[in-house]
């Protein structure tokens, strides 16, 4: 485990919610740990599930193109993560948009 995220964990653990973001774009690029999907997607809901709206880019994405066990392609629910991201002037979610 890198020291990166192990420093991201322990904010997670202290209810930090941009943290879950952080350990889920780790989890996602593989950075400082094996790249693992459903984790990635785990912690992108518990980033918004706690209010951190760049957990919403993350699940956009996920249900955009998929790549997570269980969790199937579903443009709707993409545009409705897209569209919350980009309520919180998170810039890739504008360009997502614009695309979709």
């Amino acid at each position: 485990m890198s020291i990166a995220l192990s420093y991201y964990q322990q904010a997670a653990d202290m209810g930090l919610a941009d943290s879950y973001s952080s350990l889920a774009h780790m989890y996602a690029q593989g950075l400082g740990t094996k790249q693992d999907n459903l984790t990635a997607f785990e912690y992108y809901r518990k980033a918004v599930a706690n209010n951190a709206p760049s957990g919403h880019i993350g699940l956009g994405y996920y249900y955009l193109y998929g790549g997570v066990a269980n969790v199937k392609v579903n443009t709707s629910l993409a545009l409705f993560h897209y569209e919350k991201a980009a309520e919180n002037n998170i810039t890739d979610a504008h360009s997502v948009l614009g695309v979709l």
